[in-house]
């Protein structure tokens, strides 16, 4: 009985670990740039695009006074659509205070 259960984890355990080895993933590049605004570039696969990121945003809250959304908001909005696509943090390297490169991957369907 002891060896059937240990058989049946071992093919348990063999099927896991053959998926990971076939698992194939998909690579990008966040790169913030400052040149006294913060111009993030997106790189993945054949494309690159520079993306429109406003500096600060006006928004009306739940009084409908104005609000003014900063930058650092704007950079959480960014990486909350990239998690919902799927991707996942590896790596994150500044270059001084002037570039930040974030690596970002996904499964391949």
């Amino acid at each position: 009985m002891r060896s059937a259960i240990l058989l049946v984890l071992a093919g348990l355990m063999s099927g896991r670990l053959a998926a990971q080895a076939n698992t194939r993933w998909e690579y990008g590049t966040l790169t913030l740039i400052s040149i006294g605004t913060v111009v993030p570039v997106w790189s993945a696969g054949d494309t690159t695009a520079v993306l429109e990121w406003p500096r600060e945003k006006d928004v009306i809250g739940a009084d409908t006074k104005p609000r003014t959304i900063p930058q650092a908001s704007s950079q959480i909005r960014v990486l909350n659509a990239l998690g919902e696509q799927g991707w996942e943090l590896v790596t994150q390297e500044s270059s001084g205070r002037s570039t930040a490169t974030y690596t970002f991957k996904r499964r391949k369907p």
